[in-house]
């Protein structure tokens, strides 16, 4: 449904002039890239507020996302597929947080199972756009300074007493590790 309405629109603005018309498949990924960012953060965003996570989810993507764009992960085949997936793990947490009594006695598990991932296996590309040796270098020494800081930061919170906080940090944390992890399963298998 996204390609059809992708494909629609990029027609539409060939035919209007604004776009050229040899481009259109690259025309057509870019609306399936836009449309499907749109549609996950809205429907995120949506999830946030009826269950009143704002905060959480906040610090959920902030983590998840430094890392994951540090450390890499698994890359989805689909935008819809991606976007069942994300929505899936998201979900997750959301019944952790908002269900699970426990949910703090997780955090230090959680934390070093993830370090042990990332320091294991991070950083990990795509082959689609394998690294350089420097890449992979800068990446990888990102990546323990990273884990470092979290380590650290995380450590403080708990001492301070804001359990919460340092799980909403580490499950972010956990969720690139274990998006790494499938990587490296996934690209081992191909």
């Amino acid at each position: 449904m996204i390609h059809v309405i992708s494909k629609s629109l990029a027609s539409f603005f060939i035919r209007k002039k604004f776009l050229e018309a040899n481009q259109l498949d690259i025309y057509t990924y870019c609306f399936e890239f836009i449309i499907s960012t749109l549609l996950f953060w809205s429907t995120i965003l949506i999830l946030a507020f009826v269950t009143d996570s704002v905060f959480p989810v906040i610090l959920y993507y902030i983590s998840f996302y430094i890392f994951r764009v540090t450390i890499g992960g698994y890359h989805a085949p689909t935008h819809w597929q991606c976007y069942l997936l994300s929505l899936t793990t998201f979900c997750f947490y959301l019944f952790i947080i908002h269900f699970f009594e426990y949910q703090t006695a997780l955090t230090v598990p959680l934390l070093m199972l993830s370090a042990l991932i990332i320091f294991q296996y991070a950083p990990i590309d795509h082959p689609n756009k394998p690294f350089t040796r420097a890449e992979f270098v800068s990446f990888r020494k990102r990546s323990i300074f990273l884990l470092s800081v979290a380590l650290i930061l995380i450590s403080l919170l708990l001492l301070m007493q804001y359990k919460f906080v340092a799980f909403f940090i580490t499950y972010g944390i956990t969720q690139a590790a274990f998006s790494l992890l499938a990587a490296k399963i996934h690209n081992e298998r191909d």
